[in-house]
């Protein structure tokens, strides 16, 4: 009972007691500023350790390379006779021509654009008259969107004209051509064939049209020999058909870009008249960089051309050796 007693006599004592402690906190530096509204904004240098602008540029170059091709081929020729105190005999020419070529392709996933200007100029001069012999220039545009492997759609545009005045000949000065007198326009709405690696290219348009120009007010009135030009009436500016058309394109280099043949063959008709066909050939040998022989070719038909005998084709043909030089980026 006395033990009872006395641990509840200690419980209460402790309870009543009050215990009393003091700790010191010592001041410790730290390298951690504490930032308050007045702390300014510490500015830090993005640094990227996996990028490189040099290489990133040249990645870009690579690419526009790739979807882009472009080459360009200029010519010139001549000639020239002279004859001073000479027993035989003759006359005094100078003859020249010059040819250029640009093409420019861009392809990009599904989307291809085609551009192309083909031009050729020659005269010859004889006793101090000039006249030339060779004028024509022609511009192609073609847009595709491939559908499937080597099909692709596509949508041209052709003009050909002249650059300059022709003369019916080298001593009667009657006008028969001039710029876009004729003009010839065509457009077209199709399918394209091109498989990577063939030198063929293949255009098939179902819905394609035609336009013939006169633009000169001189031809248009009077015409040639009194005949509107290229089937035109007298006074008429321009005349369009509607119909089918192909194109077939070949180009292909051999031996080491010694040799190069490149040649089109384009058709078009209105179903009521006969087609127009036209086929170009260019046969290149390249001798050094800078000397080339070149042969052209074309053979024209048109019912409607203003020829003496224009129910017969259109012959054209030239052999000439120069200066050649060629410019692409692949």
């Amino acid at each position: 009972m006395r033990v009872i007693k006395v641990f509840f006599f200690l419980l209460a004592v402790s309870c009543s007691s009050t215990a009393v402690a003091q700790f010191s906190i010592s001041k410790v530096e730290s390298s951690v500023q504490t930032r308050g509204r007045a702390d300014s904004i510490r500015q830090t240098e993005y640094r990227n350790d996996f990028f490189s602008k040099a290489l990133w540029e040249a990645e870009r170059r690579k690419i526009r390379k790739e979807r882009n091709t472009v080459e360009l081929n200029l010519g010139l020729q001549g000639t020239q006779t002279k004859f001073v105190n000479w027993a035989g005999g003759g006359d005094n020419t100078l003859a020249a021509r010059t040819t250029l070529y640009f093409r420019h392709q861009y392809q990009r996933e599904r989307l291809g654009f085609d551009y192309k200007i083909d031009a050729r100029y020659g005269f010859n001069v004889i006793e101090k008259r000039a006249f030339k012999n060779e004028d024509e220039f022609k511009v192609n545009v073609q847009t595709t969107w491939k559908m499937h492997k080597n099909w692709s759609y596509a949508a041209t545009a052709n003009l050909r004209s002249q650059f300059s005045i022709g003369y019916k000949s080298r001593t009667d000065s009657t006008k028969v051509s001039t710029f876009m007198a004729p003009g010839f326009f065509d457009i077209s709405i199709g399918f394209n064939y091109k498989k990577e690696g063939s030198p063929f290219n293949i255009t098939i348009s179902p819905v394609a049209g035609s336009i013939v120009m006169v633009l000169d007010e001189y031809l248009r009135e009077n015409g040639v020999d009194g005949k509107g030009i290229n089937g035109l009436d007298l006074g008429q500016r321009s005349k369009g058909q509607v119909g089918p058309s192909v194109r077939i394109d070949f180009d292909k280099e051999f031996f080491k870009n010694i040799f190069r043949y490149r040649w089109s063959l384009y058709s078009f008709t209105n179903i009521k008249t006969p087609p127009t066909v036209r086929w170009e050939n260019t046969f290149e040998i390249r001798a050094t960089k800078f000397l080339s022989t070149t042969v052209y070719a074309l053979f024209y038909y048109d019912k409607y051309a203003s020829t003496p005998k224009p129910e017969r084709p259109q012959l054209n043909y030239s052999l000439s050796v120069g200066l050649a030089y060629k410019i692409t980026n692949k």
